[in-house]
């Protein structure tokens, strides 16, 4: 099971622990952050598959946050107690995928937390896509490409480590016995190549790093 990792900015640090409490109930890694300069400090060390972000924040606010790194940011909710139509205007035009109202409902967080994370569970493969939720592979006419159980493992395992080094001793580990031939894998990758680049139109797809691993290039 994936778990998504997700960032809650807010300097209310009874609200913080009470949303990180409540999302972890409910199978969520969360990270917590007081401060816009707590919550760099996460995002250069940890991927996040989506920020829950305050307004109001001490030293730079939320809007001046998502409006100076919205390129670089996952997908973003705010939490504020301005919620007014301007105020949501103002952020959803910023780049925020949503906003809620403080006080809010624990349970419509959840849910509105789900729907915008399954969003953004599609990646680019090429002429391909992988859907994360449904661990299928599609191509441009929504069919599905035939994989081996194995050959969707490692593909799933690698999109889960977008653009990274996988080792290579990590993927025998993971998906063979230690009385495999490490050979396999190769052969395994070098199916899944052909599949999803018939052509070698995307010769980077996969790149093999010498004396590494490999790496699953992606657009998300």
């Amino acid at each position: 099971m994936i778990v998504p990792h997700v960032l809650v900015v807010d300097d209310d640090l009874r609200l913080l622990d009470l949303i990180k409490r409540y999302l972890c109930q409910n199978h969520y890694w969360v990270s917590s952050a007081p401060k816009v300069f707590h919550a760099e400090r996460a995002l250069s060390i940890f991927k996040f598959d989506a920020i829950i972000l305050d307004v109001m924040l001490p030293e730079e606010d939320g809007w001046s946050f998502l409006e100076r790194k919205c390129a670089n940011l996952p997908p973003v909710i705010f939490l504020s107690a301005m919620g007014g139509p301007k105020e949501r205007v103002k952020g959803l035009s910023l780049g925020a995928k949503d906003y809620m109202m403080k006080p809010f409902e624990p349970t419509e967080l959840l849910l509105r937390l789900r729907n915008l994370i399954s969003t953004e569970c599609v990646l680019q493969l090429g002429e391909y896509w992988l859907n994360l939720k449904q661990n299928l592979v599609y191509d441009a006419h929504k069919q599905v490409v035939p994989l081996t159980e194995l050959e969707n493992k490692v593909l799933v395992y690698m999109a889960h480590h977008p653009n990274e080094i996988v080792k290579r001793e990590e993927l025998i580990q993971t998906f063979f016995s230690t009385t495999s031939n490490p050979r396999v894998l190769d052969v395994t990758l070098s199916r899944l190549r052909k599949k999803l680049d018939p052509f070698n139109a995307h010769p980077e797809l996969f790149s093999a790093i010498r004396n590494q691993g490999y790496i699953l290039q992606i657009r998300t």
